[in-house]
């Protein structure tokens, strides 16, 4: 039971840290109108907790919430933010729970 709980409350760690690293790096390079868009610092917290849904999954919303355009736009790259950010989390939980030991 130690073993799973480990795991679990890694992957928790990795992929709210994760997440909050790539949302605070793009947050950066936001053009005017994606800052005047984008969640007030409370939100980010909230999402990037990981206590109502996957922390990187909230990349994806947050790609969609700050980029202009038209839906058709916005959706496949909020999708691919959302995918590549949960398997950069699956990535690097694997990674370290490999370096820990566990199988």
């Amino acid at each position: 039971m130690g073993d799973e709980l480990l795991a679990t409350l890694l992957s928790w760690l990795v992929g709210s840290s994760l997440t909050g690293l790539l949302l605070r790096l793009d947050r950066r390079r936001l053009p005017p109108e994606g800052r005047a868009r984008m969640w007030n610092d409370a939100t980010l917290y909230l999402a990037v907790s990981g206590l109502f849904l996957p922390a990187p999954l909230t990349f994806g919303a947050h790609l969609w919430v700050t980029r202009p355009g038209p839906l058709w736009k916005r959706l496949p790259l909020a999708l691919a933010g959302a995918v590549g950010a949960l398997f950069l989390a699956v990535g690097v939980t694997s990674l370290l729970l490999s370096l820990l030991g566990f199988d």
